[in-house]
């Protein structure tokens, strides 16, 4: 007898919703104790997979499972498939006529025709005849507006309108037929530490194990005589050179074994294999981690093909509190893009209800699959795994509300998901993943009519599947060969959907991506309306319900009231686009005040820690979420001001820069402690200098009164408030609050959310600068682009600065062109090339050129020299304006001071050799000089040593900081060079602004000091769009 022959383990819940798989003889009296395959699926992304044999049904026809608008109650539904269920095992009838007694409505059915729908979801979006089916171009601000509709408005018919709609483009791509991939998880030995999952390498009571090589073959056997096409080998992450000549060992014998079976069934001699295998054999796909683009090589070659990489979040900041520092989102990123370099069809998927994610981040997700060209989706809800860090913070979060409901809400968002990613994406394969059958017995079923196409069998042996728990509650664990056979024919029937055998399911955008119709921002649309109304999950989920005001007691003293009600304007503005800024609050005070106390009330949960021992809080936090009317908000819990010793000095200079770059500066006063002085303005030394240097900065500094178990309204505390305020406030300008952070009787987090709402509409340094001159942003404006690619340019994705003057220009109706100019041959000394690239240039300009309505030209800064040229008439005057996108970008984040820059470049006609000369990015790209003209290291060197001498010294400065320039250090030099600062927020290039200033430095950009450079008539035309001289 084989040792290790898998046999089909069906899902416990019921109605779990896979195909039925046609086993081979004898299997029904194999025993419990021999490996299965499992039905159920691991909470990872889909890939597709095999497909398997549907027993013969009345019911599955699509026609008849397609559309039911509103039959009978449940007895009808056991008269339906009373023909499917006698043949099921026992324990699924009686299970299944218990569930479906209790359904007016089958809940996998689709409730809306593919037609309504299309009507639902066009109006919604704007879009006339919108035809069923279609794909489309949702930008992250529509499937924001979507998610917030469905989620948070309860618009049910936008909702069944999205499910309906999704199922109709699933139709379109796949019919009904469904890919399967079998899952082996071969190994549960990690060196990771990620904080969400149950095999992580500090849970330690986990039994670890590899499986044999010859057992993971045997089960390759087993599948491919049972029809299966594909085979996922999945395991924990562990960077050995054993562990790498492992994996490439079991895919070699894998395919080798297969492709020999594949040509034995067809009758010719297994040793004679052809040079191409493609689709003989199983297809084999690998799932794990990240390894060097050598290794990904390496498996290639063995014969692997398609590989999973979660990235569990698109926002760099929630995967950091997700992952230990030693992982990098960037790097994982890189990973991807590696793996489609190599020629694998990438997977890769998110967790859906993460404490701290927010609408917005699942909006990224969606666009993130679509720019990272994703072939294989998954996306699942988190369900948490007792022992791991995210679970802990997952309970204080949520430990109060009911967590079955909780999790309901999740799993409808989780679908939501889903069918935004079908509609999106069009024909890549998307997974019903198991976490869904373990909140609904349904789960799996009800996503197959919601845009998923692909379900993952787990074929890991029994033996070592219990110790490969990635989160509670994992289904499939126990159940017989001929029990799961009948249960699987039952299920596969009763949602009218199919499968073959043995067919490898490609996904279909891998060779063919699905072209989607673009949606414009409508005047009718209401998309993008109230998109930013989500909390934060801990807001939107911590109770039944919400104080809709601060307690009275808790005297919320705001010094203005914010203007009631807002203008309409036509169409959307740029705050509704991709870049929406973020209201930078940090909080501030001396050792122990309660700044953390605070911290953690705004986002409620453990954003920081808190103890009574000073100088815990040992350098800045940054926490990122949504505050109901502001929006999305940046965060900082920063040290004591007032630590003593050299560390503490770092500390403070961290404090003070950090202060810098705030909208909202929070100041958070310890009122028993300064009770007990007797020199009140002496012990209120370091709370003055934070409200100098927020002053300074043009920060909007908030008053917070910690009482600490004092009354709110007694005597002694009101008339101390005073008596601190005519110290710190003495024009009592600034809004205050007085109110004690540990009192759990009030809802603290409430009061202080809409303490800091009412405060943030006064903030002075909030901008709504736009990157384009106002008079570019019309519906009859051409916006050409010309945009040169060199070795430094990431792939799959414009610069920063060029992807925000695109959208912005298309939001606001304008037209856009791209052209990628060649600037190796338009350099070039062969006078041939060079006219062929400027013959090239103009042909692509010849529309604008013809265009009657205003147009702009934006160039990349290094491509002045032949733009201005090669844009004059033969008398020499200007065929086109232009500007580039450095100046855009300097004019967005310094809040129009684009004058001030120019003003800098007189500095430049002074310098002499021996002067000193900062160059600043706000990035740390990296920089390939030997093969690259940086702009930074070597374009702005080679052109100040051409026009003032080699003897100029130049000092770079990268990265968001430089504190060895603080506390005076700007002063020694004589001019400043600043990129457009796209890496940056506007806060903290505006703080660098008044530092510069506060030094006597001048300061220009490198858009307009390449201009200037290549002649004054370059510059005049550069800054001619904006109205200066």
């Amino acid at each position: 007898m084989i040792p290790f022959l898998p046999v089909v383990s069906c899902i416990n819940g019921l109605l779990g919703g896979i195909a039925p798989v046609v086993l081979g003889r004898g299997l029904p009296s194999l025993r419990r104790g021999l490996p299965q395959l499992s039905c159920g699926f691991h909470a990872t992304v889909s890939t597709p997979g095999f497909r398997l044999r549907a027993a013969s049904s009345p019911f599955s026809s699509p026609k008849l499972h397609r559309f039911h608008g509103g039959h009978g109650h449940g007895h009808h539904h056991l008269e339906r498939f009373e023909g499917i269920l006698k043949d099921a095992p026992e324990k699924f009838q009686g299970e299944a006529k218990k569930r479906l007694r209790d359904f007016a409505k089958l809940p996998w059915e689709v409730s809306m025709s593919k037609e309504e729908a299309a009507k639902v979801l066009g109006s919604y979006l704007g879009l006339r005849d919108l035809e069923p089916a279609t794909v489309l171009n949702l930008d992250v601000d529509q499937v924001h507006g979507i998610l917030d509709a469905t989620t948070n408005k309860g618009d049910t018919n936008l909702e069944k309108a999205l499910f309906s709609y999704a199922d109709a483009v699933t139709t379109k791509f796949f019919g009904d037929e469904i890919y399967y991939r079998g899952i082996v998880e071969f190994s549960n030995v990690c060196q990771n530490d990620c904080g969400y999952c149950g095999i992580r390498k500090h849970m330690h009571e986990v039994k670890r194990y590899t499986m044999p090589q010859e057992e993971v073959v045997e089960v390759a056997r087993w599948a491919f005589n049972n029809h299966l096409g594909n085979l996922m080998l999945q395991s924990g992450e562990l960077r050995t050179p054993q562990r790498n000549q492992y994996i490439e060992d079991v895919v070699k014998a894998v395919r080798a074994e297969t492709i020999a079976m594949d040509l034995q069934r067809q009758g010719k001699d297994p040793k004679d294999i052809p040079a191409d295998t493609t689709n003989l054999g199983i297809a084999v796909s690998l799932s794990v981690g990240e390894l060097p683009i050598e290794e990904y090589e390496r498996w290639f070659k063995a014969g692997a093909r398609r590989y999973l990489l979660r990235i569990e979040t698109s926002n760099p900041e929630l995967y950091a509190m997700l992952h230990p520092s030693t992982m990098s989102w960037d790097y994982r990123v890189q990973c991807l893009k590696n793996l489609k370099k190599v020629g694998y069809m990438i997977g890769t998927g998110v967790m859906v209800g993460l404490p701290g994610q927010t609408l917005r981040d699942l909006a990224g997700d969606i666009l993130f699959f679509k720019e990272i060209g994703a072939n294989m989706i998954g996306m699942g809800p988190y369900i948490t795994e007792e022992g791991t860090p995210v679970a802990e913070e997952w309970g204080k979060v949520f430990g109060k509300v009911d967590k079955k409901a909780h999790m309901n809400k999740m799993f409808n968002l989780t679908t939501r998901m889903n069918a935004l990613a079908r509609i999106t994406l069009g024909n890549a394969n998307i997974s019903a993943t198991t976490a869904l059958q373990a909140i609904d017995p349904m789960g799996r079923e009800i996503a197959l009519r919601r845009g998923s196409n692909v379900l993952m069998p787990i074929l890991t042996p029994t033996k070592y599947r219990e110790h490969y728990q990635l989160y509670e509650g994992k289904p499939c664990i126990t159940d017989t060969a001929d029990e799961c056979r009948k249960c699987l024919n039952a299920r596969i029937s009763m949602i009218g959907k199919k499968v073959e055998d043995s067919v490898w399911g490609d996904p279909p955008n891998f060779f063919n991506q699905a072209v989607g119709i673009a949606v414009p921002h409508g005047q009718g649309s209401t998309v993008g309306v109230s998109a930013r109304t989500m909390h934060t999950w801990a807001q939107q989920y911590s109770t039944a319900s919400t104080p809709a005001s601060s307690p009275v007691s808790a005297q919320a003293v705001p010094a203005t009231k914010a203007a009631a009600g807002s203008a309409q304007q036509r169409g959307p503005s740029t705050e509704k686009g991709s870049d929406v800024p973020r209201v930078n609050i940090g909080v501030f005070g001396i050792m122990n005040a309660g700044k953390s106390t605070l911290m953690n009330s705004i986002t409620r949960q453990e954003t920081s820690i808190v103890d009574s021992t000073p100088g815990t809080t040992a350098d800045v936090k940054v926490t990122l979420m949504e505050l109901h009317d502001i929006g999305p908000v940046k965060l900082f819990d920063t040290a004591g001001i007032d630590e003593s010793g050299e560390l503490g000095a770092k500390k403070r200079r961290k404090t003070l820069s950090t202060l810098k770059e705030c909208d909202i500066a929070v100041l958070v006063l310890d009122v028993p402690r300064l009770m007990h002085s007797t020199n009140l303005p002496a012990s209120l030394h370091w709370e003055r200098e934070i409200m100098e240097t927020a002053e300074k900065y043009q920060v909007s500094p908030l008053l917070l009164f910690n009482l600490k178990g004092m009354a709110a309204s007694s005597p002694s505390s009101l008339s101390f408030v005073s008596a601190v305020r005519k110290v710190l406030d003495p024009l009592q300008q600034h809004p205050v609050m007085h109110i004690d952070l540990h009192d759990t009787r009030k809802n603290v987090s409430t009061t202080v959310a809409n303490f800091l709402q009412d405060a943030a509409a006064h903030s002075k340094k909030r901008s709504q600068r736009k990157s384009l001159p106002e008079w570019a942003l019309r519906e009859d404006a051409l916006v050409f682009m010309n945009i040169p690619m060199d070795a430094e340019t990431p792939s799959m994705r414009l610069l920063r600065p060029q992807a925000l003057v695109q959208e912005e220009a298309i939001r606001h109706w304008a037209t856009t062109v791209g052209y990628r100019m060649d600037l190796a041959r338009a350099r070039s000394s062969n006078p041939v090339e060079v006219q062929a690239e400027r013959t090239r240039f103009m042909r692509a300009l010849q529309p604008m050129l013809n265009h009657p309505g205003p147009k702009l030209m934006i160039t990349d800064s290094q491509a002045v020299d032949i733009v201005h040229p090669w844009t004059l008439d033969a008398a020499g005057k200007p065929l086109v304006p232009f500007t580039t996108f450095s100046i855009c970008m300097i004019n967005r984040q310094s809040d129009g001071q684009l004058e001030l820059f120019a003003q800098g470049l007189k500095a430049y006609d002074s310098l002499r050799p021996g002067d000193r000369v900062l160059i600043a990015e706000a990035c740390n790209h990296n920089r390939i000089t030997d093969i690259c003209n940086d702009i930074g290291m070597v374009q702005i060197p080679r052109k100040i040593g051409q026009q003032v001498g080699k003897g100029v010294l130049l000092d770079h400065a990268f990265g968001r900081e430089y504190p060895e320039l603080d506390d005076g250090g700007l002063g020694k030099y004589k001019l400043a060079l600043h990129c457009g600062g796209c890496m940056i927020d506007s806060q903290k290039m505006k703080a660098r602004i008044t530092d510069m200033q506060q030094a006597g430095l001048p300061v220009t950009n490198y858009g307009l000091f390449l201009s200037y450079v290549h002649s004054p008539a370059a510059l005049q035309r550069a800054l001619e769009p904006w109205n200066l001289q």
